[in-house]
């Protein structure tokens, strides 16, 4: 159920603007056009590295541990044993 508190926060963090909003918005009242599009391009090529340096180091974390590989093997059997059980009863 939605509640007043939930869209109260939910309102906040939409119209909060982010650094990256307001280092454009310098960008283009100090000096122009140009510099907001560096500016814009800047912080979303920044973004995007962080992100997928962030991904592949928490990948090669989570993937080079045994016990997880293990467990998603695991989960991954009981899946298709769920899915095959499923199947059969619906073709019995």
């Amino acid at each position: 159920m939605i509640t007043a508190q939930f869209l109260l926060t939910a309102l906040v963090v939409v119209l909060a603007p982010s650094t990256g909003v307001i280092d454009t918005l310098a960008m283009g009242l100090g000096q122009g056009q140009l510099a907001v599009l560096w500016a814009a391009l800047g912080c979303t090529v920044w973004v995007f590295v962080l992100h997928g340096l962030f991904a592949a180091r928490a990948r090669d974390a989570i993937l080079g541990s045994e016990r997880v590989l293990k467990w998603l093997n695991r989960s991954f059997a009981a899946i298709f044993v769920g899915l095959a059980g499923k199947l059969a009863l619906e073709r019995a």
